[in-house]
Formats: C-alpha cells, structure tokens, sequence
C-alpha cells in the first residue's frame, strides 16, 4: 500500500513540474544534471562523465541515511531531505527547482523510489534513464543495458548518444 501511495504522490508532484519532453541538440545543450546515489563508483563515474562531456554538470548525490552529506557535489540529499513519501521537503523542492536543465541523467541503475523522486521533480527538456525502470516512461531517451555493466558504462552509453543527438 505505502509503495503505492509513494507512486501516487511522486506522479502527481511530476505533473505539476512535468515540461514538454523533446530531444534536444547536443551543440546547443547549456546545462546538465545528474542524479546518482551516493557511493565512490556513482561519483567517480560523474567525475568522469564531466570532463568527458565538456558541459556544465550539476551533480546531485542521494544516500539513504540521516548523516551523510557530501560536500564535493552541487546537491547532497540524504533521508532528511525527504519526507516519509520520498518527496524532497520544502526547502529541497526549492533547489531542485530552482533551475531549468536542458537534459537531466537518472543514475538510478536498481529502481529507487528517492532517486526516482528527485529525477522527475527536477525542471528539464529531455530526461535521460536506463530503459526497464518502472517510470522508464518519463524519459525522452532511454539506455538499453544490464545494470549489472555499472554506472561508469552507463554514464559513456549516455554521452554516446547524447552526442549523435542533432535536432533540426
């Protein structure tokens, strides 16, 4: 019952935040944010995944704690930042949206609910995510792969295609 309140309330909070889905041209991309769990694999992953692109990426950690909070990423949420709905509260709602993204990268590899949540209250053109998900339909452009591969060849799936991704 809880899990599917949780997916009640998660796909409400999107439809209110929820743009027009389009692809959008890899040249003209300004702005990307990535959404990863907090752990050494998922960060390095983005660290490379930054230089590799060569855009401006906004990262955003989650842990599922109390205490965590990592300092090296644009956002680190943690189970404080949310509520027992997995909803980001108030003030993180706040950040989350206080900026439009061209693209937005779901890191989630295993189907997290927080993750989840954070991903589809975020302000974007184009959603990126690993197809198979069970909210893998909210997403512009989905990455067919075995979680298993890790988020490291995840991360270069996305680049690849995001840079063949010309619009016109």
């Amino acid at each position: 019952m809880a899990g599917f309140l949780k997916n009640w309330v998660i796909n409400n909070e999107f439809k209110k935040v929820n743009s027009a889905s389009q692809s959008v041209n890899w040249a003209d991309v300004k702005n990307i944010c990535l959404v990863i769990p907090n752990d050494n694999a998922s960060v390095s992953a983005a660290q490379i995944f930054k230089t590799e692109c060569q855009k401006p990426v906004d990262v955003i950690t989650y842990t599922n704690d109390k205490l965590t909070v990592n300092n090296q990423v644009h956002l680190s949420l943690n189970k404080k930042s949310l509520n027992w709905l997995d909803i980001p509260v108030q003030e993180v709602m706040a950040k989350l949206q206080s900026k439009n993204y061209d693209i937005v990268i779901c890191g989630d590899l295993q189907g997290d609910s927080a993750l989840r949540a954070i991903t589809l209250l975020i302000k974007t053109k184009c959603r990126v995510g690993l197809e198979g998900l069970d909210y893998s339909k909210h997403f512009t452009i989905s990455i067919a792969m075995s979680p298993a591969d890790g988020i490291g060849n995840f991360l270069k799936q996305v680049l690849k295609y995001l840079s063949l991704v010309k619009t016109n």
